[in-house]
């Protein structure tokens, strides 16, 4: 499967693709597994460190 990718965009871009669209899924899985840790634990309160890269303001804290 892999060496499809390589002969459809040579070399460079067959890597490139591939690490591109590992990033894509790692990307999505944290976004999923984010959203699902902020539904499970809504009481925990914010503090100072906290980062707001999946802030949604669906936070009343």
């Amino acid at each position: 499967m892999i060496d499809q990718f390589f002969d459809k965009f040579g070399n460079t871009g067959g890597v490139l693709l591939i690490i591109g669209i590992g990033i894509l899924f790692f990307l999505i899985v944290a976004f999923i597994l984010e959203r699902q840790t902020r539904k499970k634990f809504p009481e925990r309160p914010k503090s100072a460190d906290d980062e707001d890269f999946f802030d949604f303001d669906d936070d009343d804290n």
